[in-house]
Protein backbone atom coordinates (compact mmCIF):
# COMPACT_ATOMS: atom_id res chain seq x y z
CA UNK A 1 0.00 0.00 0.00
CA UNK A 2 1.47 3.35 -0.98
CA UNK A 3 1.98 6.09 1.57
CA UNK A 4 -0.93 8.38 2.39
CA UNK A 5 0.15 11.97 1.77
CA UNK A 6 -1.38 14.78 3.83
CA UNK A 7 -0.64 18.38 2.85
CA UNK A 8 -0.75 21.36 5.20
CA UNK A 9 -1.53 24.79 3.77
CA UNK A 10 1.16 27.42 4.05
CA UNK A 11 1.27 31.22 3.86
CA UNK A 12 1.65 32.53 0.32
CA UNK A 13 5.37 33.16 0.85
CA UNK A 14 6.09 29.50 1.73
CA UNK A 15 5.59 26.08 0.21
CA UNK A 16 3.18 23.65 1.82
CA UNK A 17 4.58 20.89 4.01
CA UNK A 18 3.59 17.25 3.62
CA UNK A 19 3.24 14.25 5.92
CA UNK A 20 3.61 10.76 4.45
CA UNK A 21 1.97 8.02 6.53
CA UNK A 22 3.47 4.57 5.88
CA UNK A 23 2.25 1.31 7.43
CA UNK A 24 3.67 -1.42 5.19
CA UNK A 25 7.03 -2.78 4.03
CA UNK A 26 7.47 -0.83 0.81
CA UNK A 27 9.34 1.82 -1.14
CA UNK A 28 7.80 5.29 -1.37
CA UNK A 29 9.09 7.98 -3.70
CA UNK A 30 7.89 11.12 -1.91
CA UNK A 31 9.65 13.68 -4.07
CA UNK A 32 11.71 13.75 -7.27
CA UNK A 33 13.22 17.21 -6.79
CA UNK A 34 15.11 19.17 -4.16
CA UNK A 35 13.27 19.89 -0.92
CA UNK A 36 13.62 19.55 2.82
CA UNK A 37 13.26 16.64 5.27
CA UNK A 38 11.87 17.94 8.57
CA UNK A 39 11.29 14.90 10.72
CA UNK A 40 10.46 11.25 11.21
CA UNK A 41 8.11 9.50 13.66
CA UNK A 42 8.07 5.73 14.15
CA UNK A 43 5.56 3.88 16.33
CA UNK A 44 5.54 0.08 16.74
CA UNK A 45 3.42 -2.32 18.78
CA UNK A 46 4.68 -5.04 21.12
CA UNK A 47 5.17 -7.58 18.31
CA UNK A 48 6.78 -5.35 15.70
CA UNK A 49 10.05 -3.90 14.61
CA UNK A 50 11.00 -1.90 11.52
CA UNK A 51 13.93 -0.48 9.60
CA UNK A 52 13.42 2.85 7.84
CA UNK A 53 16.00 4.03 5.31
CA UNK A 54 15.78 7.46 3.67
CA UNK A 55 17.55 8.26 0.41
CA UNK A 56 18.27 11.56 -1.32
CA UNK A 57 17.48 10.19 -4.78
CA UNK A 58 14.68 10.46 -7.34
CA UNK A 59 14.65 6.91 -8.74
CA UNK A 60 16.86 4.45 -6.84
CA UNK A 61 18.00 3.27 -3.41
CA UNK A 62 21.29 5.16 -3.58
CA UNK A 63 22.69 8.12 -1.61
CA UNK A 64 21.31 7.14 1.82
CA UNK A 65 20.94 10.02 4.27
CA UNK A 66 19.40 8.21 7.27
CA UNK A 67 18.66 4.71 8.49
CA UNK A 68 16.94 3.77 11.72
CA UNK A 69 15.94 0.42 13.19
CA UNK A 70 13.19 0.49 15.82
CA UNK A 71 12.32 -2.53 17.93
CA UNK A 72 9.05 -3.64 19.46
CA UNK A 73 7.03 -1.14 21.52
CA UNK A 74 9.07 1.77 20.20
CA UNK A 75 8.19 5.41 19.74
CA UNK A 76 10.95 7.25 17.87
CA UNK A 77 11.02 10.96 17.04
CA UNK A 78 13.76 12.45 14.86
CA UNK A 79 14.10 16.16 14.02
CA UNK A 80 16.17 16.73 10.87
CA UNK A 81 15.55 20.05 9.06
CA UNK A 82 17.83 18.67 6.33
CA UNK A 83 17.92 19.75 2.67
CA UNK A 84 17.59 17.16 -0.08
CA UNK A 85 19.01 17.69 -3.55
CA UNK A 86 17.70 14.89 -5.78
CA UNK A 87 14.43 13.72 -4.24
CA UNK A 88 13.15 11.88 -1.21
CA UNK A 89 12.78 8.09 -1.21
CA UNK A 90 11.73 6.13 1.90
CA UNK A 91 12.15 2.35 2.20
CA UNK A 92 10.54 0.46 5.08
CA UNK A 93 11.46 -3.17 5.72
CA UNK A 94 11.50 -5.95 8.30
CA UNK A 95 8.14 -5.16 9.83
CA UNK A 96 5.29 -7.22 11.16
CA UNK A 97 2.33 -6.32 13.31
CA UNK A 98 1.22 -2.70 13.59
CA UNK A 99 3.75 -0.08 12.56
CA UNK A 100 3.22 3.58 11.74
CA UNK A 101 5.86 5.78 10.11
CA UNK A 102 5.28 9.47 9.50
CA UNK A 103 7.75 11.41 7.35
CA UNK A 104 7.49 15.21 7.48
CA UNK A 105 8.91 16.94 4.42
CA UNK A 106 8.56 19.74 1.88
CA UNK A 107 9.02 18.85 -1.79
Amino acid sequence: MAATILSAPAPSSQQASHNALISAAETNQLSTDSGRLYGLLISTDAASGITVTIYDHATANTNPIWSEAAGASAFVVRDFDMPTQNGLRVVTSGLSGTVRVCVLYRP
